[in-house]
């Protein structure tokens, strides 16, 4: 008997995805329990692993949520194989204004605003 048998690590088939879109993560990386990352998924987000039920499964890849669950709690497809799903990080939105316009600052105590002097605004 093998020390994969006796720890109850079977070889697992898997897919890393986008939670929001369903959409395959490729190149996710991949560790179990709390070793360095060793493996990734491929350009289809498929990995295979030797895993048992009671491992933590942790994946990271940048503009995602870096996860770590429990392997009997993944989803299970239908042909055995299990389903990771990613959450994408919050978009961070920047707003630029451009204008011709002199802006002038505004001391209003903890408050503190712009406004466009009245010589520059359109009657």
């Amino acid at each position: 008997m093998n020390a994969a048998s006796q720890t109850g690590e079977v070889l697992v088939e898997g897919q890393v995805v986008n939670a929001r879109t369903g959409s395959p993560v490729s190149y996710v990386e991949l560790s179990v329990g709390d070793a360095q990352p060793d493996r990734r998924t491929n350009a289809t987000g498929h990995f295979r692993l030797r895993l048992s039920p009671s491992d933590v499964l942790t994946t990271r890849k940048p503009g995602y949520i870096a996860s770590r669950r429990l392997v009997r709690q993944l989803e299970v497809r239908p042909d055995g194989s299990l389903i990771v799903r990613l959450v994408p990080e919050p978009r961070r939105t920047v707003v630029t204004m451009a204008s011709s316009a002199p802006w002038v600052p505004i001391d209003d105590g903890p408050r503190r605003r712009l406004r466009v002097p009245e010589s520059h605004l359109e009657r």
